[in-house]
């Protein structure tokens, strides 16, 4: 197997299930709002208040301000405010028990009803906006992230979220589709075989525009702790920073991938920020 094709279809080819999925594969999966519909129980939003108090206590006791990447590997930071000022980035969720018992609870969900194989948690990457001013950089300007297509980006807020708060934010066209952009990244162990769509990956305001006027919308994902949203990360989207005085976004990214083998513990060798890898790419097991 070279392509990261072959292998979601050789994932899928070991899968079963008695179950009908909500989608026929990851590539039907534009961006979903409900799908954890039937585990946001009590005890789940309980599970969310506690993860989010650990991860306020981690940006609490160490944030140190780097620059990407963090070259001493042997003493990574616990959390660190990104080069941008973007956001202040927890790298040492390890010790946190309730994320596993999380994963625990949304995995199944998404390996019967989307992926249809056994799925890997390849990063998780919890952060929180910081409101600054100046000019948008980064995530936080209209772009894709030029990912294989068998990867899929589940986020979920850990506190309340408004238009202000800072909210991930993605395009919708006038008759309710969402626009994905072709990736070139589809051989596993290379970046992509041609040159990005849009350079770095970032999409041209003029495209926004011209699709506002034919009737498109700007979506903020907003809500109450434990609220979410899964998405193919192809489509044009992007951070947004918080007004200043409004509680910024606490959020958790989850990069989420095919795999052959069946976890029992998701966050098994799932990485954080440091030692710093591509997060565009993944290995074929």
């Amino acid at each position: 197997m070279k392509t990261y094709k072959e292998h979601y279809e050789y994932c899928r080819s070991l899968y079963t299930s008695n179950k009908l999925p909500k989608y026929k594969s990851a590539y039907d999966l534009r961006v979903d709002t409900d799908f954890l519909n039937k585990i946001t129980t009590p005890e789940y939003y309980i599970l969310i208040k506690k993860i989010r108090s650990a991860i306020n206590s981690k940006i609490s006791k160490d944030i140190r301000k780097t620059e990407w990447p963090y070259e001493d590997n042997n003493n990574p930071p616990d959390s660190f405010i990104d080069r941008n000022g973007h956001a202040i980035r927890v790298n040492n969720w390890f010790d946190i028990s309730e994320l596993e018992q999380l994963a625990q609870l949304i995995m199944p969900i998404i390996e019967k009803d989307i992926l249809g194989c056994n799925g890997k948690i390849e990063f998780l990457h919890p952060y929180r906006n910081i409101p600054h001013k100046g000019n948008e950089t980064s995530s936080w300007k209209w772009h894709y992230d030029d990912c294989p297509d068998e990867f899929l980006k589940l986020f979920i807020n850990l506190n309340e979220v408004h238009e202000e708060s800072g909210p991930l934010r993605y395009f919708e066209n006038f008759d309710g589709s969402v626009p994905v952009v072709k990736t070139y990244n589809t051989i596993a162990g290379i970046r992509s075989t041609h040159p990005p769509v849009y350079p770095n990956t970032r999409i041209p305001n003029k495209i926004i525009e011209e699709g506002l006027k034919k009737g498109g919308k700007v979506v903020n994902v907003t809500g109450k702790p434990g609220s979410y949203a899964i998405c193919t990360p192809n489509i044009y989207h992007k951070a947004s920073i918080p007004v200043s005085g409004m509680e910024p976004r606490d959020v958790l990214f989850f990069f989420i991938r095919p795999s052959i083998k069946k976890y029992k513990n998701y966050l098994e060798n799932t990485s954080s920020y440091f030692p710093a890898k591509n997060v565009k790419m993944y290995n074929l097991d």
